[in-house]
């Protein structure tokens, strides 16, 4: 079977926050701390025991510290991007994420 993937994934291993998307607002939002498993510009796969069910919005937060972003930097950087679910495994959840994030340093 061919890989249809239209971006290049790259097997990270990240810490993650993922935040549901609620009607109640952020004081009665679901957050979930996560690792990530592989990540694309698109998307990325998050290993957890509590997988949302497909369609649901999320708000995630991924620190990078990556040595090459520290050196050119000299800080660690943060991606803030919202998104939603696209599928659910056994061992975690892929979201996709949407076209408008922001990466900024953290102080």
């Amino acid at each position: 079977m061919q890989n249809q993937r239209k971006m290049d994934r790259f097997a990270l291993r990240l810490p993650a926050t993922l935040k549901v998307v609620s009607n109640v607002g952020e004081n009665g939002a679901q957050t979930f701390e996560v690792v990530t498993s592989d990540v694309s510009a698109g998307g990325a796969f998050f290993e957890t025991n509590a997988p949302l069910a497909e369609g649901t919005k999320v708000k995630v937060k991924m620190i990078l510290s990556i040595e090459s972003i520290k050196k050119m930097t000299g800080k660690q950087a943060v991606v803030n991007v919202s998104g939603h679910v696209l599928r659910t495994g056994h061992n975690g959840i892929a979201v996709c994420f949407n076209p408008n994030y922001r990466m900024t340093p953290l102080d």
